[in-house]
């Protein structure tokens, strides 16, 4: 059983652990960001020898995936959520004697809150791109599990991401006029300056057009839309470009 209590803070034996650590996930030879794969070091911890629980840090090594571990499978409690890369978090756990199983699943942020008109967009690994743990927990013990990233990374929704970059909002519309809603919180307008998220089959995308201050109307570029990518566009009112596309 996992204590209700989580939390994000450093015991003194972990800032002990802090030095070697980093040291350990600079060391290209041994700890290889590229490679995936999940290793856990047992770490004795005096600070919970007195008590009942074992404690657990996760560390997130990819530098550019969060992730979220579960307890047993994937659609079990949550116990670490969208941990940020590069950073780590503590829980404590009640020792049985069977091991405990972790769930390990890989998320990207497609766009941010601050950056978006739709709040915060992610998108979620496939099943191949997940892994399990298990690891036998005891009294007064702290492990440390290291989760590194692979070089490919299976994701397979896409996205279209267009910055607003002209006076007035705007929103997307297709054939026969109808709105799209954008990835988040599934409002039409986009604001001045902000993105409009969409996410998008794969395959042809057409027929699609920006209607702003309802009135004006501009028709989307073309494009063809693979698994697995955003593609960014910038519409200045008058025109819309495409800038970029990104593998997820």
């Amino acid at each position: 059983m996992v204590i209700v209590k989580k939390s994000m803070r450093i015991y003194k034996a972990v800032l002990l652990m802090a030095v070697p650590l980093f040291a350990l996930l600079s060391c290209g030879n041994e700890y290889n960001a590229d490679e995936y794969k999940i290793e856990i070091n047992n770490v004795n911890n005096s600070s919970n020898s007195n008590n009942n629980l074992g404690t657990i840090i996760f560390y997130n090594s990819s530098s550019r995936y969060h992730i979220s571990i579960h307890q047993d499978d994937f659609t079990g409690t949550v116990l670490v959520d969208k941990l940020s890369p590069k950073t780590q978090s503590l829980i404590e756990v009640v020792p049985k004697s069977t091991p405990y199983m972790f769930s390990i699943a890989y998320w990207f942020q497609v766009v941010k809150d601050i950056e978006s008109g739709s709040g915060d967009v992610w998108t979620k690994s496939t099943d191949a791109f997940q892994e399990q743990k298990s690891q036998q927990v005891d009294v007064g013990k702290e492990y440390t599990l290291r989760v590194f990233q692979q070089s490919e990374a299976k994701f397979t929704e896409s996205f279209l991401k267009i910055f607003n970059a002209s006076n007035a909002p705007f929103d997307l519309r297709g054939e026969g006029g109808v709105s799209y809603l954008q990835e988040g919180n599934k409002v039409l307008d986009v604001p001045i300056g902000k993105y409009g998220v969409y996410k998008i089959a794969v395959g042809d995308i057409e027929g699609r057009s920006i209607y702003k201050s309802g009135s004006f109307s501009l028709s989307f570029p073309s494009f063809t839309a693979e698994s697995g990518y955003i593609y960014n566009f910038r519409f200045d009112g008058t025109n819309v470009v495409q800038l970029t596309e990104e593998q997820i």
